[in-house]
């Protein structure tokens, strides 16, 4: 089981100079005796975040909501989270360092029509028209820094005063927006910082999310009560914007916990207002990776057995020497509830290493007769090999060298006093028939450790290669999972990898230069798919440090989940099995592969993803049910959150409320409250799921 980690908030991390232009000014006065003289220096620097009028898309960890997706998101207050600490107090809308420069705006979808994103230069945001205010308008203006031109190219939003006044934060709104967070983990610690909106988003529509600067406007924002502090000159309001997104808030459930709770079933979402989860008829699906029981492949010949479907099968369509036939065929994930069959010595012995794929092809008594599961595995690993010119010419080269060392060995054994040319030949056409034998000259094993001296060194990138191949990198996904109906729409299969599967993938990759198996045995005596599931070279899989790999269990999910919340989507099992491989490996496809089995699997939301917001009464009006102390236990609540209309929150007056709710209740606690402690409270638990397999 991974970690679960802990996330501290913090009010702020105030960067020790904020970004702008710095002089500094070095004197010495030197007296003595009839000396009286001075010297000075001046030097002058600047201090740059790198933002001011346009945000680098990587600065941004994640936002929330996820972008284009459709939820029940009226009581949440949309947030961004920024890999840069401190970004949100680099620059100041007053005198204040600890306001945050950055604020998120939240626009209906009425609203979001009164303007529209406009790309220009700098001097066209800072210098706009008549009656419209800008950074350029404070009193002293504004100046651009070293590095920064007239020129560049930057996105401004024309607002109307009036939106302007209903959606801005207030001036004393700032000193809660914004906060750090630290999290951490059993490896290692993150900070980001993270800035909250102000409003929840217009039910039962698209709302549109910007995240703006404000440095320098702190005397134009709108007072606490949203009434406008602009000049009646003013008609319209110019700010930069340093990122933007857009979701849907309706009626559908498609919320984190809506998305995992719906998958495996049948369930059939509405779109109406009269919208009930009570009305959703649910039929749970299966949740292992095969066919249905009421769907069969085209291909699949009648009366074909129903036993090989449950078991993952399915029936593919192939040509051979210019007829069209048929095969079973079973990618390398089995149900969960499949026992898999063990690749060991016993199995191995008489078909790895295979000289061509056709070898591993089984007849079996169920029509259509042939099993081509082992056979694709070993041609598509050796197909992966050819691809890859690196890897391909290094393992004929290593192989080579190998050879000549092992001839070298064997003749300085057979060099004796009494030996002679042929019974070195002799020897050397023995060894070359004997696994073992080629052992006992060259090392019982592969290893990557040049210290080792009785095991046979292979270069780190074969075994890093293999590795990769080892955990289904670069495997097309037709192959993993070879019929779309074992893998609907919001579905989660469990799954076990079918180590002989991964067997034949791992020697046909190690196939290139390989010399017929009954006069070079190389190839029988250091077999990589032996040793990795052996555990001798797992160190090459990164994730883990334990001493053996197998078995490997997993699960697929194919839904709107991963495209609206991926990377954001953490996995936990019941054991100690730890994560293999987390890829995603479509737009709505994720896998998970772990070292070990599970009978338990956790689904959730990172805590670093955690998002703010309210409970909703009978009426649909915003409250707060379960307060926190200052360990996190739930105690107390909060009614009638304060707002100033149109689901606008009154930051500053909701912490004062807060404090003073919380100061009743535990008096001696909270006796300092920042926006550490008010996103303490606003934070909902981290949603999720637990899944348990079946048997």
């Amino acid at each position: 089981m991974s970690d679960d980690g802990s996330i501290t908030f913090i009010a702020n991390h105030l960067p020790p100079l904020q970004d702008g232009s710095y002089t500094l000014q070095l004197a010495h006065q030197l007296q003595g005796g009839t000396v009286n003289q001075s010297f000075s220096k001046t030097y002058t620097f600047e201090v740059r975040g790198g933002a001011r009028f346009t945000l680098a898309p990587d600065q941004i960890y994640k936002v929330f909501p996820p972008p284009s997706t459709l939820g029940d998101y009226d009581s949440l207050l949309p947030h961004v989270v920024l890999k840069r600490r401190t970004l949100p107090w680099e620059r100041k809308v007053k005198d204040d360092p600890t306001l945050s420069w950055l604020a998120l705006l939240v626009f209906s979808q009425s609203e979001s029509q009164l303007f529209q994103p406009t790309i220009g230069t700098i001097d066209q945001l800072i210098s706009p028209p008549t009656g419209t205010y800008s950074y350029g308008s404070v009193p002293g203006g504004i100046t651009l820094e070293k590095g920064q031109k007239d020129g560049d190219s930057c996105v401004w939003l024309d607002l109307p005063a009036s939106v302007f006044a209903k959606v801005a934060p207030s001036l004393s709104d700032l000193k809660w927006n914004a906060h750090a967070r630290l999290r951490t983990d059993d490896t290692s610690s993150t900070d980001y910082a993270a800035v909250v909106a102000n409003r929840v988003p217009p039910a039962g529509q698209t709302a549109v999310v910007h995240l703006v600067s404000l440095e320098g406007l702190g005397d134009v924002l709108p007072k606490d009560d949203g009434t406008s502090s602009l000049d009646g000159g003013y008609s319209t309001v110019r700010l930069a914007s340093l990122k933007s997104w857009s979701f849907q808030v309706g009626p559908l459930q498609a919320s984190f916990v809506d998305l995992l709770e719906a998958l495996n079933t049948d369930r059939e979402a509405q779109s109406t207002d009269e919208w009930d989860k009570q009305t959703w008829q649910s039929k749970p699906r299966d949740s292992q990776l095969r066919l249905p029981k009421d769907y069969r492949p085209a291909a699949a010949p009648a009366g074909a057995p129903a036993a090989p479907f449950d078991a993952g099968y399915t029936v593919l369509a192939q040509t051979a020497a210019n007829q069209l036939s048929a095969s079973w065929y079973r990618g390398p994930f089995m149900p969960s509830t499949v026992t898999p069959p063990p690749a060991d010595n016993t199995w191995a012995s008489a078909l790895l290493p295979a000289g061509k794929a056709a070898a591993l092809d089984v007849s079996v008594s169920a029509a259509p007769g042939t099993d081509c599961t082992y056979a694709a595995a070993w041609q598509i690993g050796r197909l992966l090999a050819l691809a890859d010119k690196d890897f391909a010419t290094a393992q004929v080269a290593w192989k080579r060298d190998c050879r000549m060392k092992l001839n070298q060995a064997i003749r300085r054994a057979a060099a004796g006093p009494s030996g002679s040319r042929s019974e070195g030949s002799k020897v050397m056409r023995d060894v070359l028939k004997s696994a073992s034998a080629i052992q006992d000259y060259l090392g019982q094993s592969l290893t990557t450790d040049a210290k080792t001296t009785t095991d046979l060194l292979i270069p780190q990138p074969l075994v890093d290669w293999l590795g990769q191949l080892a955990v289904l990198k670069s495997v097309p996904f037709n192959y993993l999972v070879p019929d779309a109906g074992m893998l609907p729409a919001e579905s989660l299969r469990f799954l076990q990898v079918d180590p002989r599967w991964l067997a034949c993938l791992l020697d046909g990759a190690w196939s290139l230069g390989r010399e017929p198996a009954d006069v070079w045995a190389f190839d029988k005596a250091y077999p990589p798919w032996s040793q990795l599931q052996g555990g001798s070279l797992c160190p090459l899989f990164v994730n883990t440090a334990k001493a053996t790999c197998w078995p490997v269990s997993g699960a697929l999910i194919s839904s709107r989940l991963v495209s609206g919340y991926w990377p954001n989507i953490v996995f936990k099992t019941d054991t100690s099995a730890g994560l293999l491989r987390l890829d995603r490996l479509g737009p709505s496809t994720l896998l998970a592969l772990f070292d070990g089995p599970f009978q338990k699997l956790t689904i959730q939301e990172p805590p670093e993803g955690i998002h703010f917001g309210f409970d909703m009464d009978d009426h649909g009006d915003l409250s707060k049910k379960s307060l926190r102390d200052a360990n996190g236990n739930k105690t107390g609540s909060l009614s009638a959150i304060p707002q100033r209309g149109e689901g606008v929150i009154q930051l500053d007056q909701l912490a004062t409320k807060l404090k003073t709710t919380l100061q009743s209740a535990l008096s001696n606690q909270f006796q300092e409250f920042t926006a550490a402690e008010l996103a303490l409270e606003l934070v909902e638990d981290v949603p999720g799921a637990t899944f348990t397999l079946p048997g």
